[in-house]
């Protein structure tokens, strides 16, 4: 019995000791692993950008200026409205503008009274030629009927030998007809005998049209037919003289060159007229407006200014050292300072080739357009620009603070159960916080030690070990 309390008294002894020995080991694993400063591998996605910032911009934009003094009296748009190319914005008081413009309404209806002078002129001419043109084809129109009339005969030999045998073939014809109907043993019908009438009747019609014809084709015109034809050619002549000598007066009357000075004397005084309005230059939004009805301006003064929101961009510089890993295309990731907790999308739309060096920094013009800009983002706002050289998504990720790189080879240090176990790994992506590991020694859940941890322990394992996410960790070549 005394035995059996002995050995109980010992297995009690033993556990107490052991769970003590755990806690105590425990704890001391605890308060090491507390002194370093560690990360989690994930895994997710990176992007690897260039970073820079500018201003927003519209695709384009125009300041409209008064170009004369005076005072406005009308104001036909508000900021925010969408105007087209040429509208009138606003318009000054003619009364209160300066005496060049009024003098220049004078002069503009000088000019376009001499336009229109040497317009007419030049339609005159043309008028003459078309004149020419005609009278020309009226003289041959006659002239050819004169040379029919003056023929032998109305028509030529051919024609003659086949009226000719028209007429015979007609006088043949009613003969048979007659020879027929005039029979005695033929007791017609009153339906008959009409039509015995109708035939002998058409058939003497054909001898007659066939005896006219002949006798037109043989015969020859009249010396009366012939004379009005010839008095017909006679005052186309006539016509045809006064038309050339027309033409003659005015077809070097009026000099290209003429018309051109003309139409640009109007077009100056015109310019000059316009200045009472306020025109807008481009299609787009009235984005700022600094008139009023009533206002006096001076000449200079800006009086709106017009946007195309069509589009946004952003105007950045890059530094030469990236500047080759920027490509048109590229997408870019917007922040502005304007918008807070929102992020829009653009692409790289242009890249500069020449380079500015200020202070000795050489940097090149990139311009990016906000492809996902809404009402919140406006010309002026300032931006941060990422444009993304590169980017890759369900990789292995570790903060760079874990990343040791000597000698052109990368370590992280794994802390495993307590010890501190180099890794060496293939760096892939890397932005300003994060780095991809390309390489397969470590895996989601690992536990890495940044790079400004205090620990002591340098142990190294060559075999595997649980990681953070489960599983364990081979490493393969660790110096």
């Amino acid at each position: 019995m005394r035995k059996t309390r002995w050995i109980l008294v010992v297995v009690v002894l033993a556990a107490i000791g052991g769970g003590a020995y755990l806690y105590l080991h425990n704890k001391n694993l605890a308060s090491q692993q507390a002194n370093y400063q560690t990360a989690t591998v994930t895994q997710g996605s990176i992007a690897e950008t260039v970073s820079t910032s500018g201003s927003v911009r519209s695709e384009n934009s125009a300041e409209v200026d008064w170009q004369t003094s005076g005072q406005v009296s009308t104001l036909d748009v508000q900021v925010g409205q969408s105007v087209q190319s040429g509208q009138e914005l606003a318009k000054l008081d003619p009364n209160t503008v300066s005496s060049s413009v009024l003098n220049a309404q004078q002069t503009l209806v000088t000019a376009q009274n001499n336009l229109q002078n040497l317009q007419q002129s030049t339609l005159t001419t043309a008028q003459a030629e078309q004149a020419v043109a005609n009278a020309q084809s009226q003289l041959k129109t006659d002239q050819d009927t004169l040379s029919g009339l003056q023929r032998p005969t109305n028509g030529n030999a051919i024609s003659i030998a086949q009226y000719q045998a028209d007429l015979e073939l007609a006088q043949l014809k009613l003969q048979k007809l007659q020879e027929t109907y005039g029979r005695t043993d033929i007791n017609p019908t009153n339906k008959v005998k009409a039509n015995k009438v109708l035939k002998i009747t058409a058939a003497e019609q054909a001898v007659q049209t066939a005896q006219y014809n002949l006798n037109w084709a043989e015969g020859h015109a009249t010396n009366t037919a012939i004379a009005v034809a010839q008095g017909n050619v006679a005052v186309d002549q006539s016509n045809l003289a006064d038309a050339q000598r027309t033409y003659d007066q005015v077809k070097n009357g009026v000099q290209q060159q003429n018309i051109a000075a003309a139409q640009a004397a109007v077009q100056a005084a015109q310019a000059t007229v316009n200045e009472i309005n306020l025109t807008a230059p481009i299609s787009g939004t009235v984005t700022e407006l600094d008139t009023q009805p009533g206002s006096v301006v001076a000449a200079g003064t800006v009086g709106a200014r017009i946007d195309n929101l069509s589009s946004l961009y952003v105007d950045v510089v890059v530094s030469e050292v990236d500047i080759n890993k920027i490509k048109v295309g590229q997408p870019v990731q917007l922040t502005f300072t304007a918008v807070p907790n929102k992020t829009y999308n653009g692409k790289v739309t242009s890249v500069g080739t020449v380079g500015t060096s200020t202070s000795g920094v050489v940097n090149f013009p990139v311009t990016v357009q906000v492809t996902s800009a809404d009402a919140q983002v406006k010309p002026g706002m300032s931006a941060i620009v990422n444009i993304i050289e590169a980017q890759d998504s369900n990789v292995l990720l570790v903060p760079n603070s874990a990343i040791q790189t000597f000698g052109g080879r990368s370590t992280v240090t794994v802390l495993y159960q307590g010890q501190l176990i180099p890794v060496q790994v293939t760096v892939g992506l890397t932005n300003n916080t994060i780095s991809e590991i390309t390489s397969s020694q470590l895996k989601a859940g690992d536990v890495v030690v940044l790079n400004s941890a205090t620990g002591t322990s340098s142990s190294t394992s060559r075999g595997g070990f649980g990681g953070a996410g489960g599983g364990g960790v081979r490493f393969r070549g660790v110096p």
